[in-house]
């Protein structure tokens, strides 16, 4: 992921800054300045800039959905995969 950061529109309202739980996002010499190795909730971080200056290259989640909502799709489709993987097996078993 590289974070796109225009910063011609940022109004420095700190937003970004107050958001960032790892130091991933900073605030130095008036500037501000990302890490992308930072384990930040970036999807949080580029959704409470309120003028949309900084992005991402990739969508990290579907449009219209939160970590959260693919998490649970994500465990769903991993149950359902081990469920049919013992199923198969016990078939053969018998």
């Amino acid at each position: 992921m590289k974070i796109i950061y225009d910063e011609k529109i940022c109004v420095k309202c700190l937003a970004c800054v107050t958001e960032s739980e790892f130091g991933g996002v900073t605030f130095e010499r008036g500037r501000i300045f990302f890490d992308e190795t930072c384990p930040e909730d970036w999807e949080n971080i580029f959704a409470i800039c309120p003028v949309a200056a900084i992005k991402s290259n990739v969508t990290l989640h579907p449009v219209g959905t939160s970590a959260t909502d693919c998490q649970s799709k994500v465990v769903a489709a991993i149950k359902k995969s081990a469920t049919e993987v013992t199923d198969n097996v016990s078939k053969f078993s018998d």
